[in-house]
């Protein structure tokens, strides 16, 4: 049994004009000993976050039967995409975090569009730039058609038909199928998803359980598979014979 109860006090708040807002949660100790508890703000998807932080220590000495309050800190940039969005308060044992923790009821808010802003007239001369910019444009891509290499790169480390750069970091020329480029793309989008929120042996970029570096490059910590990993290593050891030249 959890030595944890965590309440909120509304089921939804709302966000002023710059984006912020505080929800207020009561976190009770349950038990007949003080427990040492870790306040972790957890949004959920697709909210974010850096836009939750808890007011004050996230880390607290909870007495036998102990009842506290806890506010947790809303921060939505003016970049937030505008839509409905919730997150929840969760209280976790220092000692015994992976069995004894209690998950809050979620809170939802919303994030506005921004206001509307007044059309103003457009002057004829916008549209002949902007044809000429667009003729620019569509003559480049010819160009590019007609120059371009079949390993889809360029330069000396010009890919063999049929492979294009992984791409894992911006400088990744190495060269694989197209099928584990699409993959490596997934990998790195889905990374902050598949480490350990608490951290680990590792720091902040220990893997979540069943993934490992992938090790594609120097310091390439995202989180894959093991199968992705042997993957990266195998396109390491061939990129030489997938160069032209």
């Amino acid at each position: 049994m959890p030595s944890f109860t965590v309440t909120a006090a509304a089921q939804k708040v709302n966000l002023d004009a710059s984006g912020a807002a505080q929800a207020p949660f009561t976190v009770t100790n349950t038990s007949a000993q003080t427990v040492r508890g870790r306040l972790l703000a957890r949004p959920i998807e697709p909210a974010s976050a850096e836009w939750l932080s808890i007011v004050g220590e996230s880390i607290r000495d909870f007495g036998p039967n102990a009842v506290e309050q806890v506010v947790v800190q809303l921060n939505v940039p003016p970049t937030g995409p505008p839509g409905p969005y919730a997150f929840r308060l969760d209280a976790v044992s220092e000692v015994d975090p992976d069995e004894d923790f209690a998950e809050g009821p979620s809170v939802a808010f919303d994030v506005a569009p921004p206001p509307a802003t007044p059309k103003k007239k457009v002057p004829w001369w916008i549209f002949i730039v902007i044809g000429a910019i667009v003729l620019l444009i569509i003559v480049g891509v010819v160009v590019w058609l007609l120059t371009k290499g079949d390993g889809k790169s360029s330069g000396p480390d010009t890919c063999l038909k049929g492979y294009v750069w992984r791409e894992a970091v911006a400088n990744d020329h190495v060269c694989v199928t197209p099928a584990v480029r699409t993959q490596t793309r997934e990998d790195n989008a889905l990374a902050k998803s598949r480490r350990n929120p608490n951290g680990g042996p590792y720091g902040p970029d220990t893997c979540l359980s069943g993934y490992v570096w992938r090790e594609a490059v120097a310091n390439d910590h995202v989180c894959v598979i093991p199968a992705t990993r042997e993957q990266a290593r195998s396109d390491n050891a061939n990129a030489s014979s997938r160069r032209q030249g």
